[in-house]
């Protein structure tokens, strides 16, 4: 484990784990913003995903070339999320307030089935009450590389310390909330459903992570910021992604002690889809791409 420190924020990152931030906190106001524990591995810290979420059968075409990854979710038939958040990273550069780790595919030792040699580099900078991540992915390969990624961030509810998930109120800048089946295989349908009362609750900042339980897939809309405002406490967590991430995934459980704020650059099962503007994306051979969020505490 990778400790930061800054004034009174703490992370820790589980280089063992995909480069995870499995804890980050200020201890001085009494705040733990990300869950640290759970049976689940996406419900812990900011797992990184790739591909994220889920692909049908486990495969898709891409510029002439089948990609097939194992299916580890049998119940639906799908490839779900990769394994890079179980993936040991290596520690490139560390002090004190940054943390910089990297993982690299070759064709002698790949990643799953992915036909690529790749690297993906995780920075981590903490500053006071700021803590920002930033994803290189470089294409090591002579072909176009699909990016298929996305954080499955997981926040306490509440975040500090004597306070209570009613006193939470959750925000997004979201867009069209797509159709999943939902029970079935969670894949988007394509048709878009008209906003709910939990969409004008979540655009306004309203929404009560305790009042019902979501399951969502929409597109980002506006500055594509996330946040959860704790009134008791008079503080807010912001969670600020790259433009990049084009859609996101909002779930919070059984609606009582967390939420997860999935930002993801592409919807899922993209290139299986007829859905426009899908957001599917490639690295060229030899670039790179960069993606970059924020975690920021704020006091009201």
């Amino acid at each position: 484990m990778i400790r930061l420190h800054c004034g009174d924020m703490c992370a820790v990152i589980d280089e063992q784990h995909g480069a995870n931030c499995v804890s980050l906190k200020n201890d001085n106001l009494g705040v733990s913003i990300v869950k640290e524990k759970d049976t689940n591995p996406y419900l812990i810290g900011m797992p990184v995903l790739f591909p994220v979420n889920r692909i049908s059968s486990g495969c898709f075409l891409f510029e002439g070339r089948t990609y097939s990854f194992p299916i580890n979710e049998p119940q639906t038939g799908c490839h779900i999320h990769g394994t890079l958040h179980d993936t040991p990273f290596g520690v490139i550069a560390q002090d004190t307030c940054r943390a910089v780790f990297r993982y690299t595919a070759t064709e002698q030792h790949p990643y799953l089935s992915f036909p690529h040699a790749f690297s993906i580099t995780i920075t981590y900078c903490l500053t006071a009450y700021v803590l920002e991540q930033t994803i290189t992915i470089q294409n090591h390969s002579d072909k176009n590389m699909p990016v298929m990624l996305g954080l499955h961030t997981t926040f306490n509810l509440p975040f500090s310390k004597g306070s209570h998930a009613r006193n939470c109120r959750v925000r997004a800048d979201i867009g069209e909330h797509y159709e999943r089946r939902l029970g079935e295989d969670f894949l988007p349908t394509g048709h878009v459903l008209s906003a709910d009362d939990v969409d004008i609750q979540l655009t306004k900042g309203d929404f009560i992570p305790t009042s019902k339980k979501i399951s969502r897939l929409q597109r980002t809309a506006g500055e594509g910021i996330m946040s959860i405002t704790d009134k008791k406490a008079n503080l807010c967590v912001e969670y600020q992604n790259d433009v990049k991430y084009k859609f996101r995934l909002l779930y919070n459980g059984n609606a009582d002690s967390y939420i997860c704020l999935e930002p993801n650059t592409c919807i899922a099962n993209c290139l299986n889809t007829n859905i426009e503007d899908n957001g599917f994306d490639y690295v060229e051979p030899n670039s790179c791409k960069q993606y970059t969020s924020r975690i920021i505490l704020k006091r009201l």
